[in-house]
């Protein structure tokens, strides 16, 4: 468990409901959408749950210092090819979410994935295939205010 997390449920437990809301920055959140092709064969469309699956659940929210004190949100779409065997043969940005920390983010969890070889009755325009998908960041997911923190001396 991350800390924020264990400080959020602490403060949500412990403290008064309205001074913990107003307190603590929520989690933020990653949604995962991909678009299928609508003439796709049903091995077609079961493969593509599957990637899309398996991208929903390796996403997250970046880290680091930027992203802490930033938090952007914003909706980074990504192409990639995929190759016969599972190998992502390209990959980078349809449409950009305004923020080169989000962009970078979405490119790289396409990018850090295992797939599965392509089936051999399906896919079959050529030696790969191209899928796009839309990363939504939340960097407040509640919609809350986000209290800034202080550093303590």
């Amino acid at each position: 468990m991350s800390a924020a997390f264990v400080a959020f449920v602490a403060a949500c437990l412990l403290a008064d409901p309205v001074q913990a809301a107003d307190d603590v920055q929520m989690l933020p959140k990653v949604t995962v959408t991909g678009i299928r092709n609508p003439d796709a064969t049903p091995t077609e469309v079961a493969y593509t749950d599957a990637v899309f699956k398996r991208l929903d659940r390796g996403s997250r929210y970046p880290t680091g210092r930027q992203a802490s004190e930033e938090r952007p949100s914003g909706t980074t779409t990504v192409w990639f090819e995929l190759q016969r065997n599972g190998k992502v043969a390209g990959r980078g940005i349809e449409k950009t979410s305004g923020s080169q920390l989000l962009d970078q983010m979405a490119v790289e969890l396409v990018a850090r994935q295992k797939y599965a070889a392509l089936p051999p009755d399906g896919f079959t325009d050529g030696a790969k295939h191209r899928f796009v998908v839309s990363y939504k960041f939340e960097g407040n997911a509640a919609g809350l205010p986000s209290k800034p923190r202080t550093a303590k001396r």
